[in-house]
């Protein structure tokens, strides 16, 4: 079930996931390949990060039409060194497709991570 509170609400949008003016372009671009090329550190990110954000992480783990992948890494490179969306994106188009599967593979155990989880939350209710 698709779960949405306001934006306002948003631990990603409050710590600037969404922003569009920075500071050190070059540096939070790096710290992004950073993490999205180290898959145990990534991994590790992303699980801290949706336990910290948990209304970013059901507002963005619950809607299955959304890339869900991509917010992990979006939302992990945020988490980590306060790297905006777009810097991300632009950071992705620098790794290699292996890379890039990797990362993949990553943000997939941290969804099916997270739907164990919420499904646990359900059943105890």
């Amino acid at each position: 079930m698709r779960i949405y509170h306001h934006y306002t609400l948003w631990e990603d949008y409050h710590n600037g996931l969404y922003r569009t003016t920075w500071d050190n372009e070059d540096l939070l671009i790096s710290k992004a390949i950073e993490l999205l090329s180290n898959p145990d550190l990534f991994y590790s990110v992303a699980l801290e990060m949706i336990d910290q954000w948990p209304i970013s992480a059901e507002v963005n783990l619950t809607n299955k039409e959304s890339n869900r992948k991509s917010w992990i890494g979006q939302a992990s490179c945020c988490y980590y060194a306060n790297t905006p969306e777009i810097l991300t994106c632009m950071a992705w188009g620098k790794l290699t497709q292996n890379q890039r599967d990797i990362a993949n593979a990553v943000a997939n155990k941290i969804i099916k991570h997270y739907e164990i989880k919420d499904d646990q939350i359900k059943i105890e209710f």
